[in-house]
This record gives structure tokens, sequence and C-alpha cells, in this order.
């Protein structure tokens, strides 16, 4: 799923699925590229007035880190893909071994993934071990960042702090495994086993989906006006955690006897009560993911009884809780001017109170609908293609035949 090369060259796959993965991914890495510059020059230059970088919500940083981190690699992505295509395509050589190319340095310039097996030597394994435990450091540091926020903090155990917590949890774990797969030693004995599974799913899932159910627990209200219902909202949340490490945890343990992954059978049936365990835990996350399902049903049926009428239900500190729920098209009524770190919490406790009057014409661009109905003619467009009639093949064939003939 990474298209590796040899795998992904032209001759391993003839076939037209490498060349989707490529042109969807240079399309998708352009847009991405684009977003973020976009992302970047919007957090730079249309700050509200009197919101220094300082002053700036940590929501705000952490997308203009991450939109800068993609605008920086994104371009090295979608050059290491069009290298791959000329490879394809012209029959140039740079991930081959034929005349100076080497498939190693596809893995060079796109993933690093599992570096220290391809026996680069001692040196170059040090190097880049030392380099991913780095990464440990501003990682701890996050973590630490949080922990000391919520300490002495009068903590509501909603469900956002719930999904939060569970998110630190997981992806600490995932992180002090990370760590461990950083030693070159180890990463040859864990390599290709299923405890590089069970760490790989352990900081996707903490960081990536315990923290997006956070997000949406957290901004649904905001987005469509009423509160998701808590009741199964719990379910949702129990039911993913506690299946997690049902799920994972012998995944672990199985990993670590050595156990291969990417296997159709098992070598040693007395690990299948391990695996019995890790499908139990997946049972129960499908109970979570139902409970999720029906949250969302069950909110729509009684979104008046959820409803958010004062845009502020976690009684939050950063400007965008100072609008209704769901926002207006134009935000702001009146653009707010920022004096403290945390602007609405600030304006709160000022007595700040809504506008009623004094309000003027607020410059929107115009909506159009010039690509759904663009998209809607190609649609039901059906004169796309059309048939070479069998004279002009037969006339342009006995053209070139007569050319070769002559020549001959």
């Amino acid at each position: 799923w990474l298209n590796y090369v040899p795998v992904a060259n032209l001759q391993n796959s003839p076939g037209v699925g490498p060349d989707y993965y490529l042109w969807a991914l240079q399309i998708a890495g352009l847009g991405t590229t684009l977003s973020a510059i976009n992302m970047v020059t919007t957090i730079i230059k249309m700050r509200a007035p009197g919101m220094t970088m300082m002053k700036m919500p940590v929501f705000c940083w952490t997308a203009l880190c991450s939109q800068v981190l993609a605008v920086a690699i994104f371009p090295a992505l979608t050059g290491a893909f069009a290298l791959l295509m000329l490879d394809r395509y012209a029959g140039t050589n740079f991930f081959t071994n034929d005349m100076g190319g080497s498939p190693m340095m596809y893995w060079n310039l796109v993933w690093l993934h599992h570096f220290f097996t391809m026996g680069s030597g001692a040196s170059v394994n040090s190097f880049f071990g030392i380099a991913t435990m780095v990464i440990s450091i501003p990682t701890g540091a996050k973590i630490f960042n949080w922990l000391f926020t919520m300490y002495r903090g009068e903590i509501r155990f909603e469900l956002p702090m719930r999904w939060v917590i569970a998110f630190m949890l997981t992806f600490v774990v995932g992180g002090m495994t990370g760590v461990l797969l950083a030693v070159p030693p180890a990463d040859f004995v864990l390599h290709n086993s299923l405890f590089l599974v069970a760490h790989f799913h352990n900081v996707i899932i903490g960081g990536v989906v315990f923290g997006l159910f956070a997000g949406i627990e957290y901004w649904f209200p905001k987005a469509f006006g009423f509160r998701l219902d808590p009741f199964w909202g719990k379910v949702h949340f129990w039911g993913w955690v506690i299946g997690y490490w049902v799920a994972w945890t012998p995944i672990y343990i199985v990993g670590l006897m050595g156990t291969t992954r990417r296997m159709r059978y098992l070598e040693d049936p007395s690990l299948q009560p391990w695996f019995m365990i890790a499908a139990v835990g997946a049972v129960i996350i499908l109970i979570g993911i139902l409970g999720f399902v029906i949250q969302i049903a069950v909110s729509i049926k009684n979104r008046e009884k959820l409803r958010d009428t004062t845009g502020d239900p976690w009684n939050g500190r950063t400007l965008e809780w100072s609008t209704s729920s769901p926002p207006p098209a134009y935000n702001f009524a009146f653009t707010p001017i920022v004096h403290d770190l945390d602007a609405w919490y600030d304006m709160k406790s000022r007595g700040y109170q809504r506008p009623r009057g004094g309000f003027r014409p607020i410059h929107m661009p115009r909506n159009t609908g010039i690509g759904v109905i663009l998209a809607i003619g190609h649609t039901f467009n059906y004169k796309r293609d059309y048939y070479v009639p069998v004279g002009e093949v037969e006339r342009f064939e006995g053209e070139r035949n007569r050319l070769a003939a002559a020549e001959a």
C-alpha cells in the first residue's frame, strides 16, 4: 500500500494499479500543497486586530506548523512520484538496479520505512536511530504540556475530555513502543513482526482516531447547532477504548514471541488463544462503532432537546465560541479586537454583550454552482467517445505498410 519499488516498477506491475495510485496522489498532493499555502498565508496575513502570533490559539499554531510541514514535504513526495512515473512511462532508471539507479533511493525520498533493516551499516543505523529517538523529545513535551494544563484544573469529564485522556494514554504507549523500534538491534528482531503492526495501530488509533472522535464531540455543537447524545456517546467511547486494548494487547504479545505479519496461517497453534482474545476485542470495537452510528441518529432525532442556544456549550476561551451555533456565513458581525491570549474568556470577563445595532454590510464572495453544473453536465454527456471507422484504420495501416515495403 506504500507503492514500494521494485514492486511498483513497470516490469513487476505492468497493470494500471500503480498508475492510478501515482496520478491520484499527485493530484491530492497538489491540492494539499495549495491548501497548505492558503492556510499559512491566511494565518500570517489575516489575523484579527490585536492577535499577535503569541496570542493565537494553540489550535491555530498546530494548524500553522502542520501546514508549513505540508508545504515542505509534499513537493518532495510529488517529486519522488514524478521520478517513478518517468521510470514507468519514459524508461528512465531512477529506481531500478540498472544504469546507476537504486530502488533504495525511493525509500530515502519518500518513507524511510524501517531504514535499519536494509543493511546500510552501523554508522547510518546509529544516525537514524538517534534521529528517530529525538522525535520523542517534543512528543514527550506535548504530553507533559497537556498533563500540566490539566493539573489542578477544574476538569469536567465530558465526552471530549474522555476522548482526550484515552488518546493520551494510548498514544504514550504507542510512542514508547516506537522508541523501542528506533533501537536498530531491536528493530532487526521486531521488524516484520506483529509487534510492529500493534505499534502502528497504537499510534494511528490512539493518535488519530481517538483525537478525531474528541474533535467530533467537541466541534459538533458548533457545526450543527446541537450536541451529541451523551448516553450513546459513552457506549461509543467505552466500546472503542476497551475493545482497543483487548484487541491489540495480544498482538503485542505474539509479536514479541516472533509471529510475523502478513501470514494467512499460524506456524504455532499454541498462539491461537491470543488471536481469539484479539477477535473478542474487535467485536467490542464493533459495538463502539455501532454506538457512534446510533448516537448520530438519536442526536438528529432529539436535536431540539439537545440544541445549543448559547453558542458556547463548553465555556470556551477562544473567539469561535462567541458566535452562534451553527455560525452564520459571515462568522462575526463585527471584527473582534483581541486584547488577551484567551480572547473570548477575556471578553466574557469584561462583561461582553452581543451587539444589537450599528451593523454594516459585510463583503462576502459569491457562491457559485459552476463546478457542480460542469460535473453534472459531464455525467450526462454521452458523446465522450467515438469509433474510428474501419476504412480509416485500413487506409492508415495500408499506407504504413506501403512505406515499410518501399524502404525494405
